[in-house]
């Protein structure tokens, strides 16, 4: 299988055949193609591969048994900055260059038997996990310098990992990390008590009680927008919505999102309206059949203090609404809706949807901290949701155990989003995938700047990462090229720009050996 700058060529060494060729336009270039068994077809040779001039992701099934050439076909599956067609998780938000693949067979998070897809780019890496079946129910994970973001599945329409430092201004713009790139814009009018805080990957937004919010505002203008058509679905499929949340305390009207109106819905502590009442934790959505009812579930509030993830689901297929909280769905209620919201009000973490700037007089504000709130365009399942969930507790519990609290771990080491290599191994070396670990390789705005990150997949922590500046193993100060790794994760192999290859054994301490160099220490597989 060898990629070139007009289509891929398949031939087989063992059996002399005539070439097969494929391409989804007849001329394009390709930078990287991988043939991988997949489990859950049981097909031994699914094509992966970068489109770079499309700039996109592809999938080509079970190209061994093609009789025919497929230049200028189309592939089975499609992955760029539109969502593709078929409709697919974006492989970014916006296009970019693409450097490198890499493909696990049978690690999905979505459908266990299918693969993961790693995908080295100008904006950082991007991990799919793929779900053949219905492709737009796959997952999403976006790596940057300045962040990881939590698995975005299926039709995802706002993510916001609340990255940054210090104190946040009023009017001050949070991007989301999703294809809808719905800006939120900070109020804090009175100038104190919002800030960056450590949380769950790397940081969250804290809130003081008073007067702080985040809203939808698509122009970045101060003002919070109403009816925001990029947070609702596109049919009657449902919708799910939720974040991590940490109270200070558990008194008072609280509202940790709010996008109630016609056809809205909020999440609320404390709240004696549409349905919800007073000591109780709710989710209410009001859907647009018929005349709008306030289709409400209460449960108990979460303990102050702590870090919790709640999410709230419209299930117009089984008409329930549903409220999970930390990964377990805590109560349901009956609802004959039809999944279509459409509010009118502005979109608010913190506040009153029904003002115009998120805040009213009496006490909506939250009192606490949010972090990675998020909105998806269909009904999340119980397994999408508890996996959302332990993906999250991993990180910010890892991040007490690896590296003493650093939100820095939490993100790809180096100055730049511009990854030129990945690799990851599937097991480690007791046969487990628990801990698999993902390398991705950087470099800098200057010459010789390469940085190799290692980072936990089970938790996105960057537990280690491999320079000219690290004791040893080190790199030798140049470009990373290309990475690969063995299948147990014991052997790293990293190509530079103009130093040859470095081989580093993974785990252990002085362990490095350079084409054209001697060993550096003792060369034997390690023990753990």
């Amino acid at each position: 299988m060898a990629p070139n700058t007009t289509g891929i060529t398949q031939f087989s060494v063992q059996t002399p055949s005539t070439p097969r060729r494929y391409s989804d336009v007849s001329s394009d270039a390709y930078q990287r193609v991988r043939l991988v068994e997949n489990f859950s077809s049981g097909s031994v040779g699914d094509l992966y591969a970068l489109n770079t001039t499309q700039q996109q992701l592809e999938r080509w099934n079970n190209v061994i048994d093609d009789i025919a050439n497929k230049l200028g076909g189309t592939p089975d599956a499609k992955y760029d900055e539109t969502g593709a067609t078929p409709t697919a998780p974006a492989l970014f938000a916006t296009a970019q260059a693409v450097y490198d693949l890499a493909v696990t067979p049978a690690t999905s998070t979505v459908v266990a038997a299918d693969a993961t897809v790693y995908v080295a780019h100008a904006g950082g890496t991007t991990v799919v996990n793929e779900n053949r079946t219905t492709l737009a129910s796959g997952s999403v994970k976006y790596y940057t310098k300045d962040y990881i973001t939590e698995e975005m599945v299926s039709d995802i329409r706002g993510m916001w990992p609340l990255n940054g430092s210090g104190s946040i201004a009023n009017n001050a713009v949070i991007s989301d990390t999703s294809l809808k790139v719905s800006k939120l814009t900070a109020g804090n009018a009175n100038g104190t008590g919002m800030s960056y805080v450590s949380a769950i990957r790397g940081t969250g937004v804290s809130l003081d009680g008073t007067d702080d919010y985040l809203c939808a505002d698509s122009a970045s203008d101060g003002t919070c927008d109403n009816a925001v058509t990029n947070l609702n679905p596109t049919g009657s499929q449902g919708f799910s919505v939720g974040l991590w949340v940490k109270f200070n305390n558990t008194t008072g009207d609280q509202r940790p999102i709010d996008n109630h109106g016609s056809g809205g819905y909020s999440i609320a502590i404390n709240r004696t309206s549409i349905n919800c009442t007073t000591s109780n934790l709710c989710f209410v959505a009001r859907d647009t059949s018929g005349t709008p009812t306030d289709r409400a579930v209460n449960v108990a509030i979460p303990s102050a203090g702590v870090w919790h993830f709640v999410v709230g689901v419209l299930d117009p297929a089984n008409s329930k609404v549903r409220i999970y909280v930390d990964g377990i769905e805590a109560g349901n209620a009956t609802a004959g809706v039809d999944g279509l919201i459409a509010p009118t009000t502005t979109w608010c973490i913190s506040g009153n949807a029904g003002a115009a700037t998120c805040k009213e007089a009496t006490n909506t504000p939250l009192n606490g901290s949010v972090d990675e709130p998020f909105v998806v365009g269909k009904a999340l399942s119980a397994t999408q949701i508890q996996q959302m969930y332990v993906s999250g507790l991993e990180a910010l519990n890892n991040k007490y155990r690896v590296r003493l609290a650093s939100d820095a771990i939490n993100q790809l080491a180096g100055s730049t989003n511009t990854t030129t290599a990945v690799a990851s191994n599937k097991l480690n070396q007791t046969g487990t995938t628990r801990a698999q670990r993902l390398y991705v390789g950087t470099n800098g705005a200057s010459q010789d700047d390469g940085i190799l990150s290692r980072i936990l997949v089970n938790g996105d922590i960057r537990d280690r990462e491999y320079d000219e500046s690290t004791t040893d193993p080190i790199l030798t100060d140049n470009d990373i090229s290309s990475v690969s790794v063995s299948n147990d994760g014991a052997y790293i192999v990293v190509g530079t720009d103009d130093q040859g290859i470095t081989v580093i054994q993974n785990g252990s301490t002085a362990n490095r050996l350079r084409s054209g160099g001697r060993v550096q220490g003792p060369y034997k597989r390690p023990s753990n």
